[in-house]
This record gives C-alpha cells, structure tokens and sequence, in this order.
C-alpha cells in the first residue's frame, strides 16, 4: 500500500495499493494511541520477598494521538528517495480491545488485541492492531 494524496483537498491523505514495479525499500506505518487500561490483576502464593506469579487480564480503550507513514524506494533515475507524511485520513481515532499481562516477580510479558479495525470501515485495509511483547519492572 501507498499513501494517495488528493491535492484538491488538503488534508485528504489515503492508503491506496501501489504498482508493483515500484522498487520499495522501506515501507512503513505507525500509530500511537493514548490507552486507559482497566485490569483485573491476580496475585498467585506470594512469599515474603513479594516473588510471586500474577496475571492481570484486562480491557484498553484510547485516542489517536499521532501517525505516520514513511516510505524508502529507488526512482526510475536510480535515485534513493525518501517520503514521510503525518495525519492519515480514515484511520480510527478510537480503539478498544481486551488485553493479558503475566510474569513472575519484576518479568512478564503483554498481549493487546483490538476489538476494532485500524481503518474506517471501507476506506481502507482490513487490519486488526496486535501487539505482544516483554517487560521489566525495576521498582
């Protein structure tokens, strides 16, 4: 996918396929929402020195504080070109979905699932946001 961006009308900036003969580099897309989690956190035989396993399954629900997308790709002339463009329309300003964290002591690890698609519906790609990943608390 490509950004199309209609210049009659600014500020009106879409994902569309792109040819295949473009020769893509890099294509990236990111966006960041501001979350209120809500979690049921279970705490499993704690000892003495607060070593225990949990698991906290829960629910998140945010708004759309930024994206972009920034694409690297090689020119006709051979040139490497780069392209960054910030507020795509249709993307869903509002998500929500279910989430679990578990671990043992300071480790763990997290898992989000959104209940809703990243794009509006019919203006774009059907993508459902994932994430998964690690964590490490000091304190």
């Amino acid at each position: 996918y490509y950004l199309n961006i209609n210049e009659e009308e600014k500020g009106d900036t879409q994902l569309a396929p792109y040819s295949d003969t473009l020769d893509i580099l890099k294509n990236k897309f990111s966006a960041s929402y501001l979350d209120v989690p809500l979690e049921f956190r279970i705490r499993i035989k704690p000892d003495q020195k607060g070593k225990n396993f949990w698991i906290a399954p829960g629910f998140r629900a945010g708004i759309l504080v930024s994206d972009f997308w920034k694409l690297k790709y090689t020119e006709s002339n051979g040139d490497i070109s780069k392209s960054k463009v910030y507020g795509i329309a249709n993307i869903e300003k509002f998500h929500y979905g279910i989430s679990l964290r578990a671990g043992y002591y300071k480790f763990g690890i997290y898992s989000f699932l959104a209940l809703n698609n990243l794009f509006e519906k019919d203006k774009g790609p059907e993508l459902t946001p994932f994430s998964l990943g690690i964590t490490f608390t000091p304190f």
